[in-house]
Parts: structure tokens; sequence; C-alpha cells
């Protein structure tokens, strides 16, 4: 994408291809300053304007707030599917259930207690916080969890989770005590008013000041997430204060009157008494749901918590999730340490110079034995840009089967016939014979591990810019074999009225 008069300069580099779109002003500049470009998806009208979908990404180092990603990116983060920890088991896991896996085993939870010093330890405050934020109930659907837990974890699970409900469940308890607790001020006040004596008149006045302040309470504070509002930790500030002054007002009473306490006095008291007696249970609730409330929002709004989970994501995701530690998805070609090269252009540059890695890769891309096709895209990926011919890879083959012991059926790392410099020892980490299926799975655990050095962790985002203006389009044939996922992509069939020397990538 051009906005400048370097179209001659860019046309004659090695390493671009794709379609060079000369535009009329620097709109599509502005959009995309700073930003990493991973796909471009082009539609030119008949009128030459052009409506584009770009993909960036952003790189997971550079977010601090887990606000900052969408619900979707973290949906599709923690349903990613991910390494499972027992290699020998058929079941699947996600990094979902591995970061839970990871949170359940640290917290000391034994049981749904709300006494129980769990609740005020470090892991048991980030297991509230994480699973307010990620309760498996509520956001994921059970197929997509892929949660291999003990029966131990489990119990652990149900516990954190039902406390959690309790707590969030306060909200919508806080909000009902205020409707009861305004409902018997009314009533209270209107038994009382009549016998109302001077010294109860500060009283009254506090009383009248809470019914204002509980009018105030809106009906959104059920929702947990909005208890950061300013607004209403200002509202939950004073009715704190308020319902504590009035379950306290006594001990005040008795402090202002004369001593020893005479009948007038003591009247006062008995008023007050009469006055607080239908109060002081739905005050108590009240105040009690506070508590719950305070003590909940602050563990959810904690940064150091909410750090860690962020944290907890990201490292879980880059160190178990099939897109950056499995064979199946080298086919992503995902962006890499080394700028504008992407994981297979670096795999490539090590094939050229490198005739061990040639042969361990003509290893990894048989798929006799593959009993499904997981590993179908990488394996064609990976044979477009090794140099051998399709005869060299049957060569190859023939080699390795001539290699398998008649009697075992095994292979022995001893016995290398593929190359001179004894590839084998690379690829049996135990230095033990291993069947042409198992060594072939050594061979693909090779590259994916020497790719993994280069990988990044990030997610991409889409811009949608529409109607912009065309001067010139033209098409730069590929310098090279790999076929990379950031190659512009569209159709004839989008385009219409174009040159006929205008040549596109199909996708």
């Amino acid at each position: 994408l051009n906005t400048n008069d370097s179209i001659d300069t860019i046309k004659k580099r090695e390493d671009v291809s794709g379609l060079l779109i000369n535009t009329v002003n620097n709109t599509l500049q502005q959009q995309i300053q700073g930003k990493q470009i991973t796909k471009c998806i082009p539609t030119l009208h008949r009128n030459l304007t052009l409506s584009l979908n770009l993909y960036y990404a952003i790189f997971d180092s550079s977010i601090n707030d887990l606000t900052y990603y969408t619900k979707q990116e973290l949906h599709d983060i923690l349903i990613s599917q991910a390494i499972c920890d027992n290699t020998t088991s058929n079941v699947k896991q996600s990094v979902y259930g591995h970061i839970v896996s990871k949170i359940l085993e640290e917290c000391p939870v034994t049981k749904l207690d709300i006494n129980n010093s769990w609740i005020n330890t470090k892991e048991g405050k980030l297991a509230i916080a994480f699973f307010t934020k990620f309760n498996p109930e509520h956001l994921f659907d059970t197929d997509e969890l892929s949660m291999n837990l003990t029966r131990e974890l489990n119990i652990k699970l149900k516990h954190i989770t039902d406390y959690v409900k309790h707590l969030q469940y306060s909200y919508t308890l806080f909000y009902q005590s205020t409707k009861i607790l305004d409902s018997t001020l009314q009533e209270s006040i209107k038994h009382s008013e009549k016998n109302i004596s001077d010294i109860n008149e500060p009283l009254m006045k506090l009383i009248n000041k809470l019914k204002n302040t509980l009018k105030l309470i809106p009906q959104c504070i059920q929702n947990p997430q909005n208890i950061h509002k300013l607004s209403i930790q200002s509202i939950i500030k004073n009715l704190q204060y308020q319902v504590e002054y009035i379950l306290n007002y006594r001990d005040h009473l008795e402090n202002t009157l004369e001593h020893p306490i005479n009948d007038a006095s003591q009247d006062s008291l008995a008023l007050f008494d009469v006055l607080i007696k239908r109060l002081r249970d739905p005050l108590k609730n009240t105040l009690n749901y506070i508590n719950n409330i305070k003590y909940h929002s602050k563990i959810i709004q904690d940064i150091e918590h909410n750090k860690a989970i962020i944290s907890e994501i990201r490292d879980t995701y880059f160190n178990t999730s099939y897109d950056t530690n499995h064979y199946s998805h080298l086919w992503k070609n995902r962006l890499s340490k080394e700028g504008s090269l992407r994981i297979l252009d670096i795999l490539k540059e090590k094939i050229d110079q490198n005739t061990e890695l040639q042969d361990i890769c003509n290893l990894a891309v048989i798929d006799t034995f593959d009993t499904n096709t997981n590993n179908q895209r990488t394996n064609e990926a990976i044979k477009q840009i090794l140099p051998q011919t399709e005869s060299e890879l049957i060569s190859i083959t023939d080699k390795i089967t001539a290699m398998i012991d008649a009697n075992t059926g095994l292979i022995s790392p001893n016995n290398d016939l593929i190359s001179k410099k004894d590839i084998l020892s690379k690829l049996f980490p135990d230095n033990q014979p291993c069947s042409l299926p198992e060594l072939i799975e050594h061979a693909r655990h090779y590259i994916t591990t020497l790719c993994k050095e280069y990988m990044v962790s990030y997610i991409e985002r889409e811009i949608q810019i529409n109607n912009v203006q065309v001067n010139s389009i033209v098409w730069l044939p590929e310098k090279t074999t790999i076929s990379n996922q950031h190659s512009i992509i569209t159709s004839p069939e989008q385009v219409t009225g174009l040159s006929s020397t205008t040549q596109y990538k199909q996708p």
C-alpha cells in the first residue's frame, strides 16, 4: 500500500510480492501507522475504489490491563487447544484447563466456609478474582472447556465457585436489603414521630438522611461489574457510615444524657429502643452485605490480581497452546522474533543452510502412518520450502524402511542410513530404538522445538477501510516458494473492469 513516489523502488525489491496499490491520499497510511500488518484482504470495486480488511498484531507483552482484551479475544485464547500433561491420554486439554489446574493446586481451600482462612490468602484471593471473571459455568460451553481435573481438584473448583456465587449474590441481596430497610424506616417513623423528643431530633435527621441515601441506590448495583464506578462507591461509603452510626447511636445518646439518668432521659432511651427495634435487623443485614461486596470488589479491582491473571493467561497460552507449541499448527506461519520474517521463513533459511535439517523435515512430512489429517497442512507447508523433489522424498522413505529391524520392527539410533552426520541421534531423546511412526513424531517434535525458539505471543485485530480512491494497481510476483499467510489474497470474481495485466493470487 503506497502513497509516495517510490513505486519503482518498491518494484525492484526482492523481498516484496503481491498487489502494489497506489492510493490517491494517505488515509491508509494514517490508519496503519505504527501497526504490524499480519494479513490484508482487499476488495477492488468497478469504480476503482478499494475496501480493505486489515489485520494487525498486538504483542501480549505490551498488554498490562485485562480490560484491554475484548471478550471474544479472551474467549478464543482460553479455549485454545493446549498440550496435554498426560501425553498417553486421549483427553483434550485447553489453555483454560491448564490455568484452572494451576490455580486450584495452589489454592489451600478445603471446604466452603465463609470463615475459612483460605479466602484471606494470596492464592485464595487470586482464585476468587479469576473465577469471578472466568466462571466455567457462565462463560463457556462445556464442550469448549476441555479441563482434565482430578476428583480432588473438581471438589476444590466447586467450593471456590460456590463461594464466588455467594459473594456475587451479595450484590442482589444488598439491593434487596436496602428496599426492606427503606420500607421498615417508613413504618418505624410513622409509629414514633408523635413521641419524638428534642433529644431524638439528631437521630431523626440521620434517619431522614439515610432515607435519602437509600433512594440513590441504583438497580445496576446488582451487577458486580458496576461496583468500580465512583458514584456507586461513594453511595456505599455514605450508606455504611450512616448505618453504623445509627446502630451505635444508643451509646452516643447515653453519653449526652445527664447522670444519673432521670425518668425523662430514660423515656428518651426507651423511645430510641422502640424506634431501633424494627430497624436493627435490616440495618445489620444491609451492613453485612456492604462488607461482603466491599471485600469482593476490593479483590476483583486489585491491580496485582489483574496483573497476575493477565500474566497467567499470557504465559499459559504461549507455553501450552497448539498455536505456538504443536507441529500441526506450524502452517499458520505466525510472526516471529525476527521482525518481518515469519516462522516458515526462518525454517526455510535454516533448511537451506543445513542438510541435516532437510533430512529431519523429510522424515516429518511422511504421512503414511497418520490416522487423521491434523498434520496435513503443516506437512504441505514444509514440503513447499524443501529443496528436494517428490522422487527424493520417496527415496528418503525407502532408506528409512531399510533401517527397520526385521525381528523387532524398530529402528536403532546406531543404524543411520539417511545421513552421514548421524541425525538420528538428535531424534532419540533416550537413545533407545523406536518404531517408524515414533521416529516421525520425534522429527516433528524436533522441528516444533526449533520453531518455538522464535515464536512470539500476540493477538490480531481488524481494521475495516472502505471507499479508498485508487490511482494504480501493479502485481509483483513472489520471489519465494513460501506461501505466507500475510500475502494479499483476493479473487478475480471480486474485481471487474481492471487492466487485463493485473494478476491475482488465489486464496
